[in-house]
């Protein structure tokens, strides 16, 4: 199964609907998207926008970062007519892909990361949303058998033998004074209510079960996990809720019976070993050395079951949708995905692997999701222009070289790039490239990872030549709207000399508010949440950059914000304030080497008035604090 990486290869929905094809690019494959016209708006484009991220179709496919298409589609019909070739050089999802194609615009979108161009190209070539529900109630009759032995159990109420919908996995524990190990749910966990557990569910301190010595939860050494609760369906009992049980005899000899099975499956799976790196270091502290470590055993058993069901699909473009919807969980059903008593499942940009883990039944995970990716689609086949292949091209490659581009063909990019170490999207990846068989090319990754040997000034080097490919393709006096985020001024400047050698002047910023943040991003100051638009503009002849900003001009722009912002209280936080500063500092030519975030936190803390607010959403029963600045 697996391994080639798959560089400079083309995806392209062919002109019949029901199948799609893969090519290598060539210039000929571009000549429908293409235009001679050389109109320019001259006129820059940056505004403040609020795009939420609870829409189905935003949340069909989950990826480490996104801009939702209605927050990009302003941006589009300002700097672009129907019929405008837009470039998205670091596309992810395909985010900038919905946005145009919505707009009768045509578009091709690149990344360097396999997993990036999987998504996207899903994203963007829908099918008849008919026939995608059909092969999902297919797959779902080639599976039936073998997923309910692998989820039964019996009710302990009634007796009758019901389905799995989850299982919860805790760590076994040594204690460090009496070595005696342990289940630790049982002394940690409070085993109650949610509404009884607002200030978390695992108890701060507990006693050892064998010698009674009072321990915290980072005190015992881990020694792996073992099965601690199963919730079930069973309608008699329970009605709409699930039932709670502790594993029984037969429970553990279905899990003893799986693991038997697995090892004597024929069924391919990824064994792909993590690289060493900065979030592949999590699992693999734990002993989780290579992909299929990384599901418990019945997890991986399903899922390797799923694909090889999956592959045996005929109809090209009906298999890749139901591949589609496989890496839509294939991370959210790996050890990564932690217990939580209010639900959720999240989508951090971590490979932690938690201390309580929610094992999710498989094919109920599948055909919910199944079910939201057949709601994106029915909204995007209703949308897209029927010529889809006169509209779209999705590249898996680098953006330093896009040779398939002929010079001053493209009329506006959109992009969303690499913001430092913020993100190591190839390591991310890892477990969803290693089911596709293609890997990301990490040498030419824009990066700061010392795992690679990449610092700030290998990341400005990659980040130039991009700008610089980038340059070559937009035509003259165009414009390249960048989204960008860091907190590190030494990114910053790495990208404003990056942008400003490649021929760029910075015309106009504004910030981008994704309305929901992470909970890094409410408990954490260091965390910055609102990502800064930047309209730059191809010219021959850039400005050259001042110096950077001093206090008492940082001070000055901060006093004039405050007063406008009553009623923005996220914007009123030190990451709000952070952005604004860069983007002024940016709009005005300024030099930002000197605008780290933890700087102009001790710049508040001289000159404005701190006061804390409390948080109860969106995360249930939890209650954060977050700071907000005034003028004094």
């Amino acid at each position: 199964m697996a391994g080639d990486s798959y560089q400079d290869t083309l995806f392209t929905p062919s002109a019949d609907a029901s199948r799609h094809t893969r090519s290598v690019i060539t210039s000929t494959d571009l000549s429908a998207l293409i235009n001679d016209s050389a109109d320019s708006r001259q006129e820059p484009y940056a505004v403040d926008v609020d795009a939420g991220k609870n829409t189905t179709l935003y949340q069909a496919h989950s990826y480490w970062t996104k801009v939702p298409p209605q927050g990009i589609r302003p941006y589009i019909d300002h700097f672009t007519d129907p019929g405008d070739l837009v470039l998205d050089p670091f596309c992810g999802s395909g985010m900038t892909g919905i946005a145009a194609l919505s707009e009768s615009r045509r578009v091709v979108l690149n990344d360097l990361g396999s997993a990036a161009t999987h998504i996207a190209y899903n994203y963007n070539t829908p099918i008849d949303p008919d026939r995608l529900e059909l092969a999902v109630d297919k797959l779902e009759a080639e599976v039936a058998d073998f997923f309910e032995w692998l989820y039964t159990t019996e009710c302990t109420d009634c007796g009758e033998t019901r389905e799995i919908k989850n299982t919860i996995w805790s760590e076994i524990r040594e204690c460090p004074h009496c070595g005696e190990t342990f289940n630790l749910w049982e002394p940690a966990v409070i085993d109650e209510k949610v509404e009884e557990r607002k200030n978390g569910f695992v108890r701060d301190e507990f006693d050892c079960p064998a010698c009674e010595t009072s321990l915290t939860k980072t005190d015992p050494e881990y020694r792996g996990i073992e099965v601690s609760r199963i919730e079930y369906k069973c309608t008699p009992c329970f009605g709409r809720k699930y039932g709670l049980k502790e594993p029984d005899e037969a429970d553990r000899q279905l899990l003893e019976d799986v693991s038997d099975t697995l090892e004597e499956t024929e069924l391919w799976y990824p064994t792909d070993d993590f690289p060493d790196g900065y979030n592949t270091r999590q699992p693999i502290q734990k002993g989780l050395t290579s992909v299929d470590k990384f599901y418990v055993d019945r997890a991986l058993l399903a899922m390797a079951k799923l694909w090889d069901e999956i592959q045996r699909w005929e109809e090209d473009a009906v298999r890749e949708k139901l591949e589609f919807v496989f890496t839509a969980i294939a991370n959210r059903t790996t050890r990564k995905h932690a217990f939580r008593p209010w639900g959720g499942a999240g989508n951090s940009a971590t490979l932690f692997v938690p201390t309580f883990h929610r094992e999710q039944n498989i094919w109920v995970t599948y055909s919910r999701k199944a079910n939201d990716i057949v709601k994106a689609q029915t909204e995007l086949y209703e949308q897209y222009p029927e010529d889809l292949d006169n509209y779209l091209r999705v590249h898996n490659g680098s953006a330093t070289d896009m040779g398939f581009l002929p010079d001053n063909s493209v009329d506006y990019v959109f992009t969303d790039p690499p913001f430092g170490a913020n993100i190591n999207y190839s390591e991310m990846n890892f477990v969803w490239e290693s089911w596709l068989g293609r890997k990301t090319d990490v040498e030419l990754e824009a990066i700061v990872n010392s795992k690679q040997d990449k610092d700030v000034a290998d990341y400005e080097l990659l980040m130039r030549e991009s700008f610089a490919e980038i340059k070559r393709v937009l035509k003259d006096d165009h414009w390249m709207t960048l989204v960008f985020n860091n907190s590190k001024a030494e990114v910053w400047n790495a990208l404003q000399q990056s942008l400003r050698d490649a021929g760029f002047v910075i015309a106009q910023f504004a910030t981008f508010d994704k309305q929901q943040p992470t909970l890094q991003q409410i408990t954490s100051e260091g965390a910055v949440g609102q990502d800064v638009m930047v309209a730059c503009l191809n010219v021959d002849d850039p400005t050259e950059i001042g110096e950077s900003l001093t206090e008492d001009e940082i001070v000055r722009h901060v006093r004039q914000l405050l007063p406008e912002l009553a009623e923005k209280t996220d914007r009123r936080t030190a990451r709000g304030i952070y952005s604004s500063v860069v983007g002024f500092a940016l709009n005005n030519r300024r030099s930002v080497d000197n605008l780290d975030f933890e700087t102009l936190v001790e710049t508040l803390e001289r000159h404005f008035e701190a006061k804390t607010l409390e948080y109860e959403r969106p995360y249930k029963d939890v209650v954060v604090e977050q700071t907000l600045w005034y003028v004094e």
